[in-house]
């Protein structure tokens, strides 16, 4: 499970592509030499009103670099007047068999837009990051 919160200043919700009802997200991904090595795709599937802001669901499906279905998950976004959120469920398997991991990472975020880019790491290490690549509206 994935979740955070990043504090911004008052903004319009309605400009995050994670609150797009319908909208399909495509974030490449990148290993640490900076070697596309699959991507990410994301389905906004329910947009809504709830305690004092708007919340949406979405379904996430990564890829391998052969296009190949390597796992899936679900997810909320929300965002208030005084920040957004993101609360993500997946788990990466390996040999049939999940296997938990604790990474850093940070995120370029444009403002009433959403994260654009990422780049991760585990112990010190670069482990490769994602960029947005896509979006269908």
């Amino acid at each position: 499970m994935l979740c955070f919160a990043v504090p911004v200043l008052a903004q319009d919700c309605k400009g995050y592509y994670y609150l797009l009802n319908n909208a399909e997200i495509e974030m490449s991904i990148f290993d640490a030499k900076g070697t596309a090595s699959g991507k990410s795709v994301y389905k906004v599937t329910n947009v809504r009103r709830e305690a004092g802001g708007t919340v949406s669901d979405f379904t996430n499906t990564f890829y391998d670099k052969s296009n190949k279905q390597v796992t899936s998950g679900t997810g909320h976004f929300k965002c208030t007047g005084n920040g957004v959120s993101i609360d993500m469920n997946f788990q990466m398997k390996m040999m049939g068999q999940g296997i938990p991991m604790k990474l850093s990472a940070v995120e370029w975020f444009a403002q009433d837009f959403g994260p654009v880019k990422t780049l991760s790491s585990k112990d010190g290490k670069d482990m490769g990051g994602t960029m947005i690549t896509a979006l269908k509206k």
